[in-house]
């Protein structure tokens, strides 16, 4: 597909990193899912039924479904919120994940409306400055088979970690917070949502927070024995942090992955003590085979 330059919208780059070239590539990118990317701050509702349109077009002329591997979009106004779901719910378009770049409130609330019937999605992710209200709207309209949830929070993390935990999917195996400003307050929030509730998480990545050595160790204690990965790079836990982390690892059998590199911990004795070989210590890396 050629266009002029001078006419060629800012979008057609990522419809054609998604389906093309070369033309002959389009039916089978679409049926075997790409990633398509549309967080531009030009995006405006009016864009959306045309770049649907490119993606789609051969896949309805094959009678394929059209299916994107992930969809990521900047959610500016409730305009695109709305439009986005319009177009997903109009198409039938089977999205796996979702990821959400999402700028005001309102916009959350919008986009929260429309993807909550998506009953292929099982994973979402968002960003962005949503708020406490936002977040919350979007996790309130979670379809059921979401199964991973990534989170980048903002500087209002711990208050969004306080009045979402409780919405946190009981299917829940894969939770990631990260480069988000949680301190201990908001580390003790998401141990309280996963305490006895999410009893199958299988990875849980808190890395570039805040966390000292109470949240560590209330994470710790809540920490299902389903638990496969822990990464808690970057934080602020110190020595004490890690033995309270480490006394829990007899009842974690299926931990066979322990990040605590970047953090104040130095190599005390009593921690080397703890782990089959202290040498894999040496980077603050722990791993269990």
């Amino acid at each position: 597909m050629q266009t002029d330059d001078s006419t060629t919208p800012w979008w057609q780059a990522a419809v054609d990193r998604c389906l093309m070239p070369p033309e002959p590539r389009v039916r089978s990118a679409v049926q075997a899912g790409e990633r398509l990317c549309l967080c531009d701050n030009r995006l405006r509702a009016s864009d959306l039924p045309v770049i649907w349109e490119a993606l789609a077009s051969q896949a309805q002329a094959t009678n394929v479904t059209p299916r994107l591997k992930d969809l990521a979009f900047r959610i500016d106004d409730e305009a695109v919120a709305n439009a986005t779901g319009e177009i997903l719910q109009k198409t039938s378009m089977t999205v796996e994940s979702l990821h959400l770049l999402v700028i005001n409130v309102d916009a959350a609330r919008a986009i929260a409306g429309r993807t909550s019937e998506l009953s292929s999605l099982t994973t979402l992710s968002i960003s962005g400055d949503p708020q406490q209200a936002g977040v919350k709207a979007i996790m309130r309209q979670l379809p059921r088979g979401v199964r991973e949830l990534v989170m980048n929070l903002g500087d209002d993390a711990d208050g969004v970690a306080y009045v979402v935990g409780d919405l946190f999917p009981e299917s829940l195996r894969k939770l990631s917070i990260v480069q988000s400003d949680l301190t201990d307050f908001g580390a003790k929030a998401i141990a309280s949502a996963l305490s006895g509730r999410i009893a199958e998480l299988k990875y849980l990545e808190m890395h570039d927070n805040w966390i000292r050595d109470n949240g560590v160790a209330d994470l710790a204690r809540a920490l299902p024995s389903s638990i496969q990965h822990l990464g808690l790079a970057a934080n602020q836990i110190s020595r004490e942090g890690a033995r309270a982390l480490l006394a829990e690892l007899e009842r974690l059998p299926d931990l066979y992955y322990l990040s605590l590199a970047e953090n104040p911990i130095g190599i005390p004795e009593d921690v080397l003590n703890c782990i089959t070989d202290p040498q894999t210590l040496q980077g603050l890396c722990v791993r269990r085979d």
